[in-house]
């Protein structure tokens, strides 16, 4: 068998009963996370801008979109839902794949979820399901295929979704495999978009692109059955890698990896965030202020550079993609977990502009994608060394609360609470109830 197969088997096969307890936590997390930055973004102009296409277009009322008392079509709500959850990049991160799981596995999956009334359990479920296969997917393909330069959000994160609405929806092997392989030849989105409103686009389209092929494929639309590895399929012209994943079901059990996806703590690229951490304690340890520091190295994982080492940003959004903006402004004293902190204007500023010019970064190949090693050179001669590491996860009592924190400062505490209370009993209650209580904020 073929991994298409493989894959689709695993997500309308697996039992509820096979989901552990903890994995269901940190999914349940993931949705307060998703919840927090989609309602903080929808007002960001890649939000605004698609929301006004889909309320031109109008439609069937089905599914929810985020701030709206109407609805739309599923297809539309998850495009729109999809976009604003990835407008700040503040969305939780995956290293197995270097993607955003939730920004476009949740609007698919919530979009279907609700169109068809299901229950809350039932989302939660496909939803984890969606995710999971997103980073197994993603870890099939390997690192080649985000090098060439697909955004693997979208390229995996649609394929994952694709699944989690199959399995919603309660597909039968051939459905599943056909939804999959129209998901194939739909799924998009290139890495040149990072630091442009195209990153969230195509979180959106991907979101989007899901919920069509699913509802294709429940009505009869079929597809070649191997998309994924065939001659031609998705592999061979996307420079996958096609690592064996073994036994699907039993690392699933052994293995979750959705347990140990990443919550973002800095409103910027995932892959600067080591490097915050690693500065933040250099100067916590060592309490000097940016005016001592005359030099920052800072060395990471080569494929980083390729991403977020933008020299000169000249927009906001170019910013969180920018090492030495992104350490200039945390070294300023810049909250760089405020989505605010990162506007067009922090890069025209000179003081920021000079201290930015002392930041180096260097890759090395010794470096794993979730460390940086951050080097302080004062203009006393002190040298000061800081390696940090994001996979070195604190237990989720700890990550609630800094999640449920999170939402707080985005979205205000009394919505924040709200929301995770509704998660909290989603379990027993449907899905249109759900929504009911979350989005009345």
């Amino acid at each position: 068998m073929g991994l298409t197969r493989d894959i689709a088997q695993f997500a309308i096969g697996t039992s509820g009963d096979e989901i552990s307890k903890q994995a269901l936590a940190v999914m349940s997390l993931s949705l307060m996370d998703w919840f927090a930055v989609a309602i903080a973004g929808k007002d960001e102009p890649a939000s605004r801008i698609v929301f006004q296409i889909v309320q031109e277009e109008g439609g069937a009322t089905q599914s929810s979109i985020l701030g709206s008392p109407v609805k739309y079509p599923a297809r539309a709500a998850a495009l729109a839902n999809g976009v604003a959850s990835h407008a700040l990049d503040y969305d939780d991160t995956h290293f197995a794949y270097v993607g955003h799981p939730s920004a476009v596995i949740v609007p698919a999956t919530l979009a279907l979820a609700e169109s068809h009334g299901c229950t809350g359990q039932k989302f939660l479920d496909a939803a984890l399901i969606g995710a999971e296969s997103a980073c197994l997917i993603g870890t099939w393909l390997g690192r080649r295929h985000y090098q060439a330069g697909f955004h693997q959000t979208a390229t995996a994160g649609c394929l994952g979704a694709t699944l989690a609405c199959a399995r919603l929806l309660g597909f039968d092997m051939e459905q599943t495999q056909h939804a999959v392989g129209i998901a194939s030849t739909r799924t998009a989105g290139l890495k040149s978009q990072f630091g442009t409103m195209g990153k969230p686009y195509n979180a959106g389209a991907a979101a989007a692109n899901a919920v069509e092929s699913a509802l294709l494929a429940g009505h009869g639309f079929t597809s070649a059955g191997n998309a994924l590895e065939c001659g031609q399929g998705f592999s061979a012209t996307h420079a996958g890698e096609e690592h064996d994943l073994g036994d699907i079901p039993g690392r699933f059990r052994n293995n979750c990896l959705l347990e140990s996806v990443q919550h973002k703590f800095h409103s910027c690229c995932h892959g600067i965030h080591a490097s915050l951490e690693a500065l933040t304690q250099i100067i916590k340890d060592h309490r000097f202020s940016h005016e001592e520091i005359k030099r920052v190295s800072v060395s990471v994982n080569p494929r980083w550079v390729k991403v977020c080492h933008i020299k000169q940003p000249k927009t906001g959004l170019e910013a969180k993609f920018s090492y030495r903006f992104a350490l200039a402004m945390l070294a300023l004293g810049i909250d760089t977990a405020a989505p605010a902190s990162f506007v067009d204007e922090v890069c025209q500023s000179t003081e920021l502009g000079e201290f930015a010019a002392r930041v180096q970064v260097e890759p090395d190949e010794e470096h794993p994608d979730t460390a940086a090693t951050v080097t302080v050179e004062t203009h006393s001669g002190s040298i000061h060394d800081q390696y940090y590491d994001l996979e070195n996860l604190p237990d989720l009592a700890i990550r609630t609360r800094k999640v449920q924190a999170k939402a707080g400062s985005l979205i205000g505490e009394a919505v924040a609470q709200q929301i995770w209370s509704s998660i909290q009993a989603l379990p027993h209650n449907s899905i249109n109830q759900f929504m009911q209580d979350a989005n009345c904020f």
